[in-house]
């Protein structure tokens, strides 16, 4: 506790600063700030004080002074004690050494720091290879395309082959470039959301149109069974195509025989529409569902797997579906297919 003295100085009964400090009650009672700590402490007692005694009502201050084993971080409460007409005339503190717990918030802000300069440079590595990859490829996918076309002469069967082969291993790459480009926008917050009217019996017929020969090569079924009534939602046409073709493709490359079903249905007490997509593949394991959805997750890891890919078509599927104000949803055991449960409102919220 310090008194009030009409005299500049604050001269202490007891202190709470003095935790830590080997000094005997002779050595505080009746001393002031700068008797007892050093010049640059003692000011900001001081000051501190002072700021309690004017407005007569508690504050809390973090305040610093040097022990033996260096500088510690005190967090101090004080508040004024009043005499029966109201006026202060001592105060009263209490501190808590908070030295460890800066310690740990400066160590905490520099791994912060650390990892956003991290993702920075990973975001920035990402967009420069995908642009430098996307060039060349373009340049042979092209090629490749004037080749089968004939426009520098006739291909025997052997040599379409060859080069068909090249196209296809060449859209297979230009697909992973132009995920990896969607992921880094997605990540940088810079992929931009185009609303506007969607037409979900149409955009549906037309993805139908895009995926079947996929299905026809591997000998699977696509069956759909979509209301003819299917509202117009307001979203992004080409996110929302871009999702069900992942899904698509992903279902493809795990199912060996049997097929994929397509079930959409109008929920207007939700306000929006379900999706869902049902395959016969190799399904999931249970413990493994939540992770699916993670950048560059793969249900089977190992350098040897079956399943070509990097684990990105269905982390990008989860993020324009949280950018559209949709939701996803899978249910699976391994051996039995999987189910995707995707959600799509009637409008995006505006946040």
């Amino acid at each position: 506790m310090t008194p009030f003295s009409g005299d500049n100085s604050l001269r202490y009964f007891c202190t709470h600063y003095l935790i830590g400090l080997t000094l005997s009650r002779e050595e505080i009672v009746g001393k002031t700030d700068d008797e007892i700590f050093p010049k640059e402490s003692a000011e900001l007692f001081r000051v501190n004080d002072r700021k309690v005694l004017e407005s007569n009502r508690p504050f809390e201050f973090e305040e610093f002074f040097p022990q033996a084993d260096g500088a510690h971080t005190y967090l101090s409460l004080k508040f004024p004690i009043q005499d029966s007409s109201g006026a202060p005339y001592a105060i009263c503190g209490i501190s808590n050494d908070i030295t460890e717990r800066k310690r740990m918030e400066v160590a905490l802000k520099l791994k912060s720091d650390q990892a956003e300069e991290a993702s920075r440079t990973k975001s920035e590595f990402l967009s420069n290879v995908s642009h430098e990859l996307r060039t060349p490829l373009n340049a042979i996918l092209g090629y490749a395309m004037l080749l089968l076309d004939g426009t520098y002469g006739s291909l025997v069967p052997e040599q379409i082959k060859v080069v068909d082969s090249i196209r296809r291993n060449g859209d297979d790459l230009l697909n992973l470039v132009n995920q990896l480009l969607d992921l880094e926008r997605i990540e940088s917050g810079r992929l931009r959301i185009n609303l506007g009217p969607v037409d979900l019996g149409r955009l549906f017929r037309e993805i139908y149109q895009g995926i079947k020969p996929l299905f026809d090569q591997k000998g699977l079924s696509l069956d759909w069974a979509v209301e003819t009534a299917l509202p117009s939602i307001e979203s992004d046409e080409q996110k929302v195509k871009q999702i069900f073709i992942n899904l698509l493709t992903n279902a493809v490359k795990f199912t060996h025989e049997g097929g994929v079903r397509i079930n959409a249905s109008d929920l207007p007490k939700q306000r929006g529409v379900e999706i869902v997509v049902r395959d016969t593949g190799i399904g999931i394991p249970p413990d493994l569902l939540p992770r699916i959805f993670e950048p560059f997750f793969q249900v089977d890891s190992s350098s040897t797997r079956e399943y070509c890919g990097v684990g990105l078509g269905l982390a990008i599927v989860k993020e324009l579906l949280g950018l559209l104000g949709g939701t996803i949803r899978v249910e699976s055991q391994a051996g039995d297919g999987a189910t995707f449960i995707v959600f799509l409102p009637y409008r995006r919220h505006p946040e």
